[in-house]
C-alpha cells in the first residue's frame, strides 16, 4: 500500500485530538441532527473556540446557534453531574431545565452583547437526581461569528461550593465562640464582682501574703477587727503584728505552707493598734507565690472559755471548801459522844 493510499485525517480530527473524553464524544456526536449541522460545516470561529474549550483544564461551555446548544469539556462535565454525557448537544434550556428560570434573563442580556460575571452566585440545582444549594464564580461571554453577530455565550466557571459552605460554617463556629467567649466573660466578671464583694463585706479578716510574710492584700476586715488601715499594713511584715509569745508557732506554720501544705485552724495573737492582741484563728493555703489566708477573730470565744474555765474552777473550790465544812461540822458534833479512842485519834 502506498503512502498515498493511507486514509487522511480530517482537518477536525486533527483540531480535537487529544482533547479527553468530551473531544471524542464531540466528533464521534451526530451533529448533522442538529441546527448547528455536520461538524465538517461549521464555522472556522466555532471550531476554533471548541477546540480551545476541550483543551483547557478549567470548566468552559459554549452555547451556539439559535437554541444554544451546548458544548463543554471533561473539567465542565463534573459540574453537570448526572446530567453528563446527555446534554452534550443539548439546548442550554433543556439540559438546565432546573435553573433555566434563573439563568433565562442572564442570557438574554449575554445574547443581546452584554458581558457579565458573578462572584459566589447562589444556584439551586438538581444535577444528581436531588435538589441542591451550590455557588459559582463565573463568567459569560457573548461571542460573535464570521458575520460579526452574536452566535452564542461563552462561560468559564469555577464551583465554590466547599469554600462557600466551609466559610459559612467558620462564621458559625466564630460566631458560636464569640458567645460562649462572652459568656464565660459574663461569667468570671459575676464570680469577680462576688469575689469582690465578699472580699469587702466578709467580716473574716483575708491576707495574702508572700513567703517572706511581706503583706500583699488585706480586707476591710483588718480595719474593723485591728484596727489598722489598708495602707497601714501592705507590704509589712505581718510578723511584726504577732505576739512575742506566737512568733516560734506562726514561722513553723509559715514553713509548713512554703511545703505546699495547708493551714487549718491554726490560732496566734495580732496586736491591734490600741496595743492591745487578739486571738485569731487562721485557715490558709499557698499557691506558687503568695499564701491567701482567712482569720477569725476568736478573742471573744477565747475569753469566753477561760471565764467558765475560771467559774469551774471557782466552782470546784467552793464545793471543796463545802465538802470540808460538812465533814468537820459532823466530826465536830459527833466529839461529844465519841468513845476516848476516837477523840484520841480527832485529837491527834
Amino acid at each position: 500500500m502506498k503512502a498515498t493510499d493511507l486514509p487522511t485525517p480530517s482537518i477536525e480530527s486533527e483540531l480535537f485530538a487529544n482533547s479527553g473524553e468530551l473531544g471524542e464524544r464531540v466528533l464521534a456526536y451526530e451533529w448533522a441532527a442538529t441546527p448547528l449541522g455536520p461538524l465538517q460545516a461549521w464555522p472556522q470561529s466555532l471550531q476554533t473556540l471548541v477546540s480551545l474549550i476541550l483543551r483547557a483544564r478549567q470548566p468552559m461551555f459554549l452555547a451556539w446557534g439559535t437554541d444554544l446548544r451546548l458544548l463543554y469539556n471533561d473539567a465542565y462535565s463534573v459540574v453537570l453531574g448526572s446530567k453528563h454525557p446527555r446534554a452534550l448537544g443539548q439546548p442550554f434550556a433543556t439540559a438546565w431545565s432546573d435553573i433555566w428560570p434563573q439563568f433565562k434573563p442572564l442570557v438574554e442580556r449575554v445574547i443581546a452583547g452584554e458581558s457579565l460575571s458573578f462572584d459566589n452566585l447562589p444556584i439551586r440545582m438538581q444535577r444528581n437526581g436531588y435538589p441542591e444549594d451550590t455557588w459559582f464564580n463565573f463568567s459569560y461571554t457573548p461571542v460573535q461569528d464570521e458575520a460579526g453577530q452574536v452566535a452564542g455565550l461563552f462561560c468559564v466557571c469555577v464551583e465554590t461550593t466547599g469554600k462557600v459552605l466551609a466559610e459559612r460554617q467558620l462564621r458559625a463556629t466564630a460566631a458560636a465562640l464569640a458567645e460562649l467567649n462572652a459568656e464565660l466573660e459574663e461569667r468570671v466578671d459575676e464570680r469577680t464582682r462576688d469575689r469582690d464583694r465578699i472580699w469587702r463585706l466578709s467580716t473574716d479578716m483575708m491576707l495574702v501574703a508572700d513567703f517572706q510574710a511581706r503583706i500583699h492584700a488585706v480586707n476591710p476586715a483588718w480595719t474593723a477587727v485591728l484596727g489598722w488601715s489598708q495602707e497601714e499594713l501592705i507590704g509589712t511584715d505581718f510578723r511584726s503584728l504577732i505576739h512575742p509569745d506566737d512568733i516560734e508557732s506562726t514561722r513553723h506554720e509559715i514553713d509548713t505552707l512554703t511545703e505546699g501544705l495547708i493551714t487549718v485552724h491554726f490560732e496566734n495573737r495580732y496586736r491591734h493598734k490600741d496595743g492591745t492582741y487578739r486571738w485569731l484563728s487562721w485557715n490558709a493555703v499557698p499557691d506558687e507565690r503568695f499564701i491567701h489566708a482567712v482569720g477569725r477573730d476568736v478573742q471573744a470565744e477565747k475569753e469566753a472559755a477561760d471565764i467558765l474555765h475560771r467559774t469551774e474552777e471557782q466552782l470546784r473550790q467552793a464545793q471543796k471548801m463545802e465538802a470540808i465544812g460538812q465533814l468537820t461540822g459532823g466530826l465536830a458534833h459527833d466529839s461529844t459522844t465519841c468513845s476516848p479512842a476516837i477523840l484520841v485519834v480527832w485529837n491527834c
